[in-house]
């Protein structure tokens, strides 16, 4: 789940920003519990990312559990969807990606990922 995030992450943000020189900015919402096992992974990936993008400034925004979810369904019911958004592929998101029959406002990243199978945990790009 870990390499499929980082790999999303890195595709949305710097494959189209190869052709700018420019300071870029992007907001960023993810699920986010300081409790959970594995917890510090994001720190220092968002750490990682800062240093290999010195261009990209993240603003980020983090939750956990119901207010997570309230968070990113206001958002996305109100239009203002960050550039960058953690979400499951199943029903609690699925006004994001369109599995709940409404329109979906998520980019499927999979055409991207293609030959990178194996890279990711076994389900994360079939989802």
């Amino acid at each position: 789940m870990k390499k499929f995030l980082l790999l999303a992450l890195v595709a949305m943000v710097v494959l189209p920003l190869c052709a700018f020189a420019q300071k870029t900015t992007l907001s960023l919402c993810f699920y986010y519990d300081p409790s959970s096992p594995g917890a510090d992974t994001w720190p220092k990936l968002l750490d990682a990312f800062a240093k290999a993008n010195p261009d990209i400034t993240l603003n980020i925004e983090t939750d956990c559990n119901e207010p997570f979810h309230q968070k990113l369904q206001a958002m996305a019911q109100s239009g203002t969807l960050p550039d960058l958004y953690f979400m499951w592929p199943d029903k609690r998101t699925g006004y994001l990606s369109g599995l709940t029959g409404s329109t979906p406002l998520t980019k499927d990243l999979r055409p991207w990922l293609k030959g990178k199978e194996s890279q990711f945990a076994p389900l994360a790009p079939a989802a």
